[in-house]
């Protein structure tokens, strides 16, 4: 973008972010960074999805419990950042409530009752941030059934991800996969960290 000491201004969509070798600053209006406009060509930037480690640990132990029997879901429970979402708690579907091979119900108050608990251990409040299910298959693509849950969340929660939880090909290891859900039924694979 730039090089030296000269300074480059970048239209970013309801963003403008100045680079000058030092530092970044931004001007913005709490909207993540999804769109580069350089050239006259748009790249999109994705946010990176980072996972408290014990929470993580906690997640991986319940598939491991399913067995991917049946799909399970839940949602994710953190903070948003500029161009990063926190996750530090998973909540979870009880093991066989409204789940077959295909599909399963989220229950939205059982859920809402373990968010409220988890945001009693934390001074600044997380909320929910996004929802997780599991697939059976190796099929980690959204249904169209999914297409339309992760529209209706946008709509509710704003910035979201949905991430699907397959098994790895050895059977022995699982796979995150977290997408942030754009509008007209698009998404982008974020990157994933877990932490400490």
């Amino acid at each position: 973008i730039a090089t030296g000491s000269n300074v480059e201004s970048v239209n970013i969509k309801r963003c403008v972010m100045y680079w000058d070798q030092s530092q970044i600053r931004l001007a913005h209006n709490a909207e993540v960074l999804l769109c580069i406009e350089y050239n006259k060509k748009a790249v999109m930037l994705c946010p990176k999805v980072i996972i408290r480690k014990s929470a993580y640990h906690k997640f991986v132990k319940y598939i491991h419990k399913t067995g991917f029997q049946y799909e399970t879901g839940g949602t994710l429970i953190g903070y948003r950042g500029l161009g990063m979402f926190y996750v530090i708690a998973f909540t979870f579907q009880p093991c066989s409530d409204n789940a077959s091979k295909m599909t399963f119900v989220l229950d939205g108050a059982k859920h809402t009752r373990e968010l409220n608990k988890i945001r009693k251990r934390f001074v600044i409040h997380p909320q929910i941030i996004g929802v997780w299910h599991s697939h059976t298959t190796e099929d980690r693509s959204f249904s169209l059934q999914d297409r339309k849950s992760n529209q209706l969340l946008l709509k509710q929660f704003g910035r979201i991800i949905s991430a699907i939880v397959i098994w790895k090909n050895d059977r022995k290891r699982i796979q995150f996969l977290p997408f942030y859900i754009l509008k007209n039924n698009r998404e982008l694979l974020c990157k994933t960290s877990v932490f400490s």
